[in-house]
């Protein structure tokens, strides 16, 4: 009961938190205007990250606080996860209002994620040892820094973040039933999926709300640090497969983009989800599209706890099917 109404108050906050962040946001006319990169045809407020972000560090930063039967590794991985997601959030918010160097932004994510690794994985032991450790850090240092730009990269309609969001919390707490030291992370990924919620009335399309890089680009930080745990203790098959469709979407589009000779560090709406989008479906029917998508992800994530290879050679179809599928949505401009 103490946890069901610690997770009722979380989502409260963050509705309406978010709804007087909204009305502030439109008061200082804190507006992101459409362009030729962007998917909507409104100004629209952004910073919803703010109540995200800080509610997230908060309720980490309480269950840490109330929590006696975790483990060292959890204690020591929620401590790493608040320090990195504030000093990330203050640096998109001032990306937000006075946009920050791209190369600068790079330099401090690198930092944040390096220092993170180096505390959480000091053995070098992510891939079981099947590498030396130095070169197990630095590909995690890589994925983990991916990941987290990934996250900004794809939340480019509304709705999406919170459906990916949702989905990644879901498995860590489905995954906590069949290993049990990832059981420490089921309340955390609770209370993230509450506060997401709560952002959802005002995200959900037509938004009203978006998120902005204070939000977009801490979460991505955060739930890399959960495929990481999940990972360190492991479950490395699922750590990869949970995520895999903002891999592949952001991966392909970067490649297409490099061959085509397009900057690939300037915005632009050439994601595949984003193409689809500029055909007939809507928003909403695209990020439902991706959660039905990530349920069949979540049920691979678990299949590779028993069969690891064969659950990986099943994630490449499936996100190989997605692309192709989302791009036969933008090029015949059907609705799904």
């Amino acid at each position: 009961m103490t946890e069901i109404v610690f997770l009722l108050i979380l989502f409260l906050l963050s509705l309406l938190g978010n709804y007087g962040l909204l009305v502030v946001l439109r008061k200082k006319s804190i507006l992101d205007k459409p362009n030729a990169r962007s998917s909507h045809s409104v100004p629209t407020p952004h910073g919803g990250g703010i109540v995200v972000s800080g509610l997230a560090m908060i309720s980490l930063g309480i269950i840490l606080f109330y929590s006696h039967t975790s483990s060292a590794l959890f204690f020591i991985f929620g401590s790493v996860i608040i320090s990195g997601t504030l000093i990330l959030a203050l640096l998109s918010y001032f990306d937000d209002l006075y946009h920050v160097k791209f190369w600068l932004r790079l330099l401090i994510h690198i930092g944040v994620v390096a220092l993170s690794v180096w505390i959480l994985n000091p053995q070098g032991l992510l891939f079981q040892g099947l590498l030396p450790s130095r070169l197990d850090q630095i590909l995690m240092l890589l994925i983990w820094v991916g990941f987290l730009n990934f996250y900004n990269f794809m939340d480019g309609i509304d709705g999406m973040s919170v459906v990916e969001t949702l989905a990644l919390c879901c498995a860590v707490v489905l995954l906590g039933h069949f290993v049990s030291p990832i059981a420490d992370l089921r309340l955390a990924a609770l209370s993230l999926a509450a506060i997401l919620l709560g952002f959802a009335f005002w995200n959900w399309h037509p938004a009203r709300l978006f998120l902005g890089d204070v939000g977009s680009i801490p979460l991505g930080y955060i739930m890399g640090g959960l495929m990481f745990y999940l990972a360190l203790n492991g479950l490395w098959a699922s750590a990869l497969i949970l995520p895999s469709y903002y891999y592949f979407d952001s991966g392909v589009t970067l490649m297409r983009r490099l061959l085509t000779g397009a900057p690939i560090f300037q915005a632009h709406r050439q994601h595949f989800y984003q193409q689809a989008v500029q055909g007939r479906a809507s928003h909403g029917q695209i990020a439902a599209f991706i959660a039905c998508a990530n349920c069949a992800l979540i049920a691979l994530a678990i299949l590779a706890l028993l069969m690891p290879l064969m659950a990986l050679a099943m994630a490449f179809c499936l996100n190989t099917a997605l692309l192709i599928c989302l791009r036969w949505i933008a090029t015949t401009k059907q609705t799904i």
